[in-house]
């Protein structure tokens, strides 16, 4: 047995050993404190972590199916990303689950879309500008594609109306992909680019 080894033998070898363990202990609890903090599990990504479903799939899928009229599986595939269209809803405070939920019940198909595409550019728009953090641990890259896919899976409900800015914007979240090497200047494209997205977010009329 341990304690019977000459290294802790007597008194002082259960000292030595207390001593061990306690600073074992104080490592431990340092450790758990920091990766607390580096975790963030509050941070947009952990959401999208947590789902089941790849939001940029989920969207173009609701907007398929309204047509059809199919409420049950259009509710199954809100339900599916719900948490994050909350978080969405919840940083904006426009009540647009609230929104969404009573167009559903109503069978209202124009203002489900409406809503759904405003809850997709909003969050590509809130998640880009995430990758700006530098404290933040997440890839700006893969931070930049997903919310890139996010986009293109509602584009085509507003781009007809909004043809040039569309281009403008795909051609910046290329930019800003490109760019996330150098912080100053993929700021600045992540800048451009999310006042494009908010300016086609906010036209959407609901």
């Amino acid at each position: 047995m341990l304690l019977n080894s000459k290294k802790y033998k007597g008194t002082n070898g259960y000292r030595i050993r207390y001593n061990e363990l306690y600073l074992t202990g104080i490592s431990l609890a340092i450790f758990l404190v920091f990766s607390c903090i580096t975790l963030k599990p509050n941070q947009p990504n952990d959401i999208r972590s947590r789902l089941t479903v790849t939001p940029s799939d989920v969207y173009p899928k609701i907007i398929a199916i309204i047509p059809s009229g199919n409420w049950n599986k259009i509710s199954e595939c809100v339900n599916s990303i719900r948490p994050l269209l909350v978080f969405i809803d919840d940083t904006h405070n426009q009540s647009l689950i609230s929104e969404l939920d009573k167009s559903i019940n109503a069978q209202n198909k124009e203002m489900v879309g409406a809503v759904i595409t405003k809850l997709a550019l909003l969050g590509s728009m809130d998640y880009l500008l995430n990758a700006t953090d530098e404290s933040s641990s997440m890839n700006p890259q893969r931070i930049t594609r997903v919310s890139f896919a996010e986009y293109l899976s509602v584009e085509k409900q507003f781009k007809k109306k909004h043809f040039k800015r569309c281009q403008q914007i795909v051609m910046l979240f290329r930019r800003s992909y490109s760019t996330t090497k150098n912080i100053e200047q993929f700021q600045k494209n992540v800048n451009e680019l999310t006042r494009n997205l908010k300016i086609i977010a906010d036209d959407l009329e609901l």
